[in-house]
């Protein structure tokens, strides 16, 4: 897409080199030596693949949407970014938008004018919305907001950074992760009704892997109860070559543990692998989506991993079917029962929507845009309670914003 892209899924410059193996991909799909491999499973078409478009509002050029929450079927929010020009410069700002039960609408707000990207929203009530992101001027800080129904309100932030997921179990109970600007460390943020507070984040011993050091970062978050909650990223070693792990933390009570996660290909043949969300039926059915490239870093298929209660397992998930993509990444995961789960995605040019029946992963077809297939993504997923998911992205190669609805 024109203008700018979606939040890096690694940030820093020893993630630079990860985000440069993966734009530069230039052939069509091959396989990758694993215990799964997703480009090798046939491509079904799910039965439940009745999505259809919600128009959307946008805010100058290039929309994009990255997050999205409801309370219910009246009160739904998605957030994300737009350009605007300021004295001859493309600037990137917020960009808020709320379902009133009838159409989205543009909400204003009172950062509107900051330079700033947000990535995540969670939904506790129409009087009670988080808001998290990043601001984009240079300071590298990050950017957290609240809505009380009626207005919004800065909630100071000491973490210099990329806020990336949040998840809101209660008022009082509200987690935030993402990756620090100063060493690229994975960083955990509670909010306990009053004060937000930086929890530590442990990441693997270098030395595991023959190295000296070592950056991780946190893409997403879900709670199921104070004492169970999970997140997960990616880490990688200050050499490239070794590629890059999954990253998955488990929050007990009164501390992150590190959990053990599969990956798909073996260390040192620079495969990389990403967690990008995460999704939670109950305590012992998790799901977690991102993405894998293949052999020496060149091409890029769908991940998903499952938690049965006991430990985290590689399940098959196929690409897109678009034999000429070389980028297949799933961002977004949400779970209305064991048998009904919704993964979403981009392969660059079309929309990826998956579903999972309780048995295997299959691709769903995707709803016709007016924008064709060129530059279309859906970058998050929520289960609305009263029984539909939204999907939320952008489309076109001018990035409109994006809504998906499906029942």
């Amino acid at each position: 897409m024109n203008g700018f892209m979606r939040p890096a899924l690694f940030g820093g410059i020893a993630w630079a080199a990860w985000c440069a193996v993966i734009l530069s991909l230039t052939s069509v799909i091959g396989h990758a030596a694993g215990p799964a491999l997703s480009a090798s499973e046939p491509i079904t078409k799910s039965p439940h693949s009745t999505w259809s478009v919600v128009n959307s509002a946008n805010l100058d050029t290039n929309n994009f949407l990255y997050g999205v929450s409801a309370s219910g079927n009246g009160d739904a929010w998605a957030v994300g970014a737009h350009s605007h020009i300021q004295n001859s410069t493309s600037l990137e700002g917020p960009l808020v938008e709320h379902w009133t039960g009838k159409k989205w609408q543009i909400v204003p707000d009172a950062f509107r004018q900051q330079q700033a990207r947000l990535t995540g929203v969670a939904v506790i009530s129409p009087q009670d919305v988080w808001v998290v992101g990043s601001l984009e001027n240079g300071t590298g800080m990050g950017l957290i907001e609240h809505w009380d129904g009626k207005k919004w309100q800065s909630v100071s932030t000491t973490v210099p950074g990329q806020l990336k997921g949040i998840t809101a179990r209660a008022a009082n109970d509200v987690w935030i992760v993402g990756v620090s600007q100063s060493g690229q460390q994975a960083f955990s943020q509670h909010w306990d009704g009053a004060h937000w507070m930086t929890v530590p984040v442990p990441l693997p011993n270098p030395s595991r892997y023959s190295a000296n050091g070592i950056t991780g970062q946190l893409n997403a978050v879900t709670a199921l109860a104070a004492n169970n909650v999970w997140a997960v990223g990616n880490f990688m070693t200050n050499n490239i070559a070794l590629g890059s792990q999954t990253l998955i933390e488990h929050w007990d009570g009164q501390h992150w543990n590190l959990v053990n996660s599969p990956d798909i290909g073996a260390q040192g043949d620079r495969q990389f692998n990403s967690l990008n969300a995460l999704a939670a039926v109950s305590g012992t059915d998790i799901w977690s989506v991102g993405t894998y490239t293949g052999l020496h870093g060149i091409y890029n298929h769908t991940l998903t991993e499952h938690w049965d209660g006991t430990s985290w397992k590689i399940v098959s998930s196929p690409d897109s079917g678009n034999d000429l993509s070389q980028h297949n990444e799933l961002r977004g995961v949400s779970a209305r029962a064991a048998n009904d789960v919704w993964a979403v995605g981009t392969d660059r040019s079309n929309l990826i929507l998956e579903h999972y029946d309780g048995k295997a992963w299959s691709v769903a077809s995707n709803p016709t845009l007016s924008t064709g297939a060129s530059s279309n993504e859906l970058d998050a997923i929520t289960f609305v309670p009263t029984g539909r998911f939204l999907a939320v992205g952008a489309a076109g190669t001018n990035a409109g914003t994006l809504v998906l609805s499906h029942r």
